[in-house]
């Protein structure tokens, strides 16, 4: 009896120990495919985010897709109006540049003038301010010439306005 009872405790002891190694490598490989499952949970919610900024991506390239497709269609039907002269053997006459870009009424060949007189002052002014900086221009020099040209630079602008305020209020009749 005492060497059944050794042999039982012994074959309880081994099935016990086998047991706890199965339990032990079983909770291991849940724990593993736990931690599998987490990273892979962590990986679709990434691919879920990535997917809704390229849909949102889409979206927008989409719309400016459309919006260059209607200016493009605008674009051609503007062309398709204003084609360019032919002369008699059905050639197309060179556009002329200069002939373009020239103001077709006074009031804007003189906004042009004004505009550029400005700019000018603007350029002689912060040429004087150079010199007076550089000590080649003295003091009093430079601000008897900086009043003449703001007076002047004010009149001009003043035109400049006034020039605009006609043009548009000619555009609105």
């Amino acid at each position: 009896m005492v060497l059944r009872r050794k042999k039982r405790e012994e074959l309880e002891n081994k099935i016990r120990a086998k047991l706890a190694d199965t339990l032990n490598h079983d909770t291991n490989g849940v724990t593993q495919l736990l931690r599998d499952h987490a990273v892979q949970a962590a990986e679709v919610q990434k691919i879920a985010q990535r997917k809704a900024t390229l849909e949102r991506d889409l979206a927008a390239v989409e719309t400016e897709l459309a919006q260059a497709e209607k200016k493009l269609e605008e674009i051609t039907k503007w062309l398709a109006v204003h084609k360019r002269p032919t002369d008699a053997s059905g050639q197309e006459i060179p556009f002329d540049v200069d002939e373009a870009s020239d103001p077709q009424d006074v009031w804007r060949k003189q906004l042009i003038k004004a505009i550029a007189l400005d700019s000018a002052l603007e350029d002689i002014m912060y040429t004087l301010d150079r010199a007076l900086a550089a000590g080649k221009l003295p003091l009093d020099e430079y601000l008897k010439m900086c009043r003449t040209l703001c007076s002047e630079q004010f009149m001009t602008r003043a035109l400049i306005r006034k020039i605009r305020e006609t043009v548009q209020s000619a555009a609105h009749r």
